[in-house]
């Protein structure tokens, strides 16, 4: 605390960082899975196109190399099987980090100020009552508070 003021750590900066580096990990394992699990399913099925080439075409492009509706088949069927494998492990990661989300604290931004406001002006030795801005709805006897979202704070 200098001057009365509070210096926070930037937040959102870390989070930013840390979600961006998060997907570029899950990017890299799905990836690596997808081409193990490729190279697999094309021995598998006894395809004689490469790896390479099969990649170099894309999904797109298997009509292209081919050749007859037979391979056609079968090369559909090694994409399936290849693009399987990351599939479960993007929906297993959600499901593990799912309970975590539930045990988070989340709070109302507005009400989190108003409180901070409120222990600052008692910390100073004011003792005045703090009130955020209010919205009225078409009947004035109704007045709910403004900013009403949840958001998360980590702390």
């Amino acid at each position: 605390m200098a001057n009365g003021k509070v210096h926070t750590l930037p937040i959102f900066r870390c989070h930013n960082l840390m979600t961006n580096s998060h997907s570029a990990l899950a990017v890299s394992i799905g990836q690596n899975i997808f081409l193990s699990r490729l190279g697999t399913a094309i021995a598998t099925r006894g395809i004689t196109i490469s790896k390479n080439a099969l990649l170099v075409a894309g999904a797109g492009g298997l009509k292209e190399i081919a050749g007859n509706g037979d391979m056609l088949r079968q090369l559909k069927k090694a994409y399936a099987d290849a693009i399987w494998g990351p599939l479960v492990v993007g929906l297993v990661a959600t499901c593990a980090a799912f309970p975590f989300g539930l045990g988070m604290e989340w709070l109302n931004i507005k009400t989190v100020a108003e409180d901070r406001k409120r222990a600052s002006a008692e910390e100073m030795g004011e003792t005045r009552e703090i009130k955020g801005p209010q919205n009225t709805t078409a009947n004035e006897d109704e007045v709910e508070p403004a900013g009403t979202e949840l958001v998360h704070l980590r702390s």
